[in-house]
């Protein structure tokens, strides 16, 4: 099961917060395999953000806002499969904040975490 995470600067409200995530599993969602099936079916993925208390974002205003998520998946899929996962969460992250944000300067990033089953335990 992958896991998202998300952390969220102090300048979030819930809602926005919310959205986000449900935009992002969203989209995880529509990523497809050459057979047709789901990358990510679309109940399989645990999402879950913070918002932070406290946060100095360099060179950016006091109103400035930050998301960076973090997707934790199996090992198993390609480099080319985790490459362009990751340039369309952050085209989808970037696109949402320039919508809801407007006139707000933000940054956004986003790591993937390839766990191999020798790191990873589940019942």
């Amino acid at each position: 099961m992958p896991h998202l995470i998300l952390e969220f600067g102090p300048t979030f409200s819930p809602k926005v917060a919310q959205d986000l995530s449900d935009r992002l599993v969203t989209a995880l969602a529509t990523i497809r395999r050459p057979d047709g099936s789901h990358e990510f079916p679309p109940n399989g993925t645990l999402v879950r953000g913070y918002i932070a208390d406290v946060m100095t974002l360099g060179g950016a205003g006091a109103n400035a806002a930050f998301v960076h998520a973090t997707l934790k998946i199996g090992h198993g899929r390609s480099d080319d499969v985790v490459s362009q996962t990751g340039d369309f969460l952050l085209a989808v992250m970037a696109a949402f904040l320039k919508e809801t944000l407007q006139t707000r300067e933000f940054k956004a990033s986003i790591e993937i975490h390839d766990l191999t089953r020798v790191f990873m335990w589940k019942p």
